[in-house]
């Protein structure tokens, strides 16, 4: 099942964007069972049990503000005195979390994250707030009372120069509801919320999307454009009186300038490859969460394998283009390129879970069996793919 499909359900993605993403929030009833594989109290004391006390990423919070927790006993005695224990960026250290993660990457090609909570009964951890990114609440133990109220500021970024500190009025308020166990909370970032856990302790996992937006766009063209002469060019010197508001706008040489950057920057974003090269790049500079699979980073595969040999590609967000005489593959801050003739045998590895060297030809003869084995074998060392053992 589909990553989305699985939080969603038994909601439909169809029905979910076309009227809920990045509109409003919504609370989607689930089965106790529901995330019983994907995380629990065990994963969580496994996590916190493999590295010195306090993790790395962990804080505690009450009442909006942190509380210290300088070893193990001190971060129970805080939680049993109501903080709440939040674990940032929990799939780098757990394996279910993190290939779920690089799953749903590969599904929607945007940044992911996952902050676990651990919420004492009657306690806030933080007060009444918005986030900055879209996110999803996936409950997984306990309960916990959620209020979502309308937005003040309208798509708002971690970055901003103001941000919207007045809270909401009470009756905007839309949704009040109580989460349980197999639960799923959607919210839109910019919406206000505050979220309180009820009869007993209260385990979930938020997931955060990252999903590009014009500022993105922007910053990202800023380094492509570095490479024209006109945008390094100096802008002319103003002195004295020519440094007024209407000397400055009246410059001939300057509003000159300013016309010829603007209208570079039109052509820029009007030539349809700057939005593919956009995507590709968001999509190289997505991190692996699993870069290590050795010994296959630097094995060779023996002539003895055969057309029936196996392998399983591993999940990462991937971008494929045909340019030229050879096709590129960008992931995880890589870009291979392969022979032209290669792309067929790469778009059906990128399509599937596992293959033979035999199913990458696709039954057709563009390939041998030796260039096969070579692609397999790069895409195995940078991490893409790996042999299934017999």
């Amino acid at each position: 099942m589909a990553c989305l499909d699985y939080i969603l359900n038994p909601m439909r993605p169809s029905e979910f964007f076309s009227g809920i993403w990045d509109s409003r929030a919504i609370h989607i009833g689930g089965t106790k069972e529901k995330f019983r594989d994907l995380f629990g109290w065990e994963s969580l004391n496994r996590i916190l049990n493999s590295f010195p006390a306090p993790h790395p990423s962990l804080k505690l919070y009450k009442h909006g503000k942190p509380v210290s927790g300088k070893d193990s006993i001190e971060i129970i005695r805080q939680t049993q005195n109501g903080a709440t224990l939040i674990l940032e960026d929990a799939d780098r250290y757990d394996p279910g979390l993190s290939r779920f993660l690089d799953k749903f990457a590969d599904e929607v090609g945007e940044r992911l994250r996952f902050n676990l909570y651990l919420s004492y009964p009657d306690e806030q951890g933080y007060r009444l707030h918005y986030d900055t990114q879209d996110f999803f609440i996936l409950q997984i133990s306990g309960f916990k009372h959620w209020k979502v109220y309308g937005s003040t500021i309208e798509s708002p970024l971690f970055f901003q120069k103001q941000h919207s500190i007045k809270p909401p009025p009470e009756e905007t308020l839309y949704l009040d509801s109580v989460l349980g166990p197999g639960d799923v909370l959607y919210c839109p970032r910019g919406h206000w919320h505050e979220a309180v856990a009820e009869q007993a302790p209260s385990l979930h996992l938020t997931l955060g999307m990252f999903v590009a937006n014009g500022i993105d766009l922007l910053s990202w063209m800023v380094d492509e454009l570095r490479e024209q002469e006109l945008f390094r060019r100096n802008f002319p010197i103003l002195r004295g009186e020519q440094r007024t508001d209407s000397s400055i706008g009246a410059n001939d040489e300057l509003r000159s300038l300013i016309v010829q950057i603007g209208t570079q920057v039109s052509a820029f974003l009007a030539n349809p490859n700057a939005l593919l090269d956009f995507y590709r790049h968001r999509t190289a500079k997505q991190g692996n969460r699993n870069p290590f699979n050795f010994p296959f980073h630097i094995g060779s595969f023996d002539d003895a394998l055969g057309p029936d040999s196996e392998f399983r590609r591993l999940p990462h967000a991937t971008h494929l283009r045909k340019t030229g005489d050879c096709v590129e593959l960008a992931f995880s801050g890589r870009l291979l390129r392969f022979p032209l003739k290669a792309a067929g045998a790469v778009e059906r590895i990128l399509q599937t879970e596992q293959f033979t060297l035999r199913e990458m030809n696709g039954g057709a003869s563009q390939l041998t069996e030796r260039e096969c084995r070579k692609i397999a074998q790069i895409l195995a060392r940078e991490g893409l793919v790996t042999p299934v053992a017999d």
